[in-house]
């Protein structure tokens, strides 16, 4: 049964109802009659009215068949998704990225040892601007 078909006898039901009542008031039935005919439009009524839950039922399983309740997708969240798993990939690079420079840091400082007056040389340009670029990202990370 289709919204329009259930509209149609909702407003028969209701202008049966009033019918009666008016064609009593104005004498076209009498109290004994439009008691009678009361009756067997609230039996019917009520008739219908059982029937409403399994109509209820039936109209919810289709609506639920065809997505209706389904949580539509959320754009904006789609977005903080896709931007937490590129900021954790940022993460991880830049952790490769530092540990890779400490290794470099160590190498050279290593080698540098080895050779006379190395360790100041070194120690010299660590201390300089390559070291301050070093310090800088490591301080990076410790703020981000």
């Amino acid at each position: 049964m289709n919204a329009k078909i259930r509209e149609i006898i909702y407003y028969l039901g209701t202008l049966l109802v009033g019918g009666v009542g008016l064609a009593v008031t104005l004498g076209a039935l009498t109290a004994e009659q439009g008691a009678n005919i009361g009756q067997i439009l609230t039996g019917l009524l009520t008739l219908l009215g059982a029937g409403a839950p399994a109509l209820a039922a039936k109209k919810t399983a289709e609506q639920r068949k065809d997505g209706t309740f389904d949580a539509p997708a959320n754009p904006v969240l789609d977005a903080f998704e896709s931007l937490n798993a590129v900021k954790a990939r940022v993460d991880e690079v830049v952790d490769e990225a530092q540990a890779k420079v400490a290794q470099a840091t160590t190498a050279i400082q290593g080698a540098a040892a080895m050779l006379p007056g190395g360790a100041a040389v070194t120690s010299a340009v660590l201390s300089g601007p390559v070291g301050d670029l070093i310090q800088a990202v490591t301080d990076r990370e410790k703020v981000g």
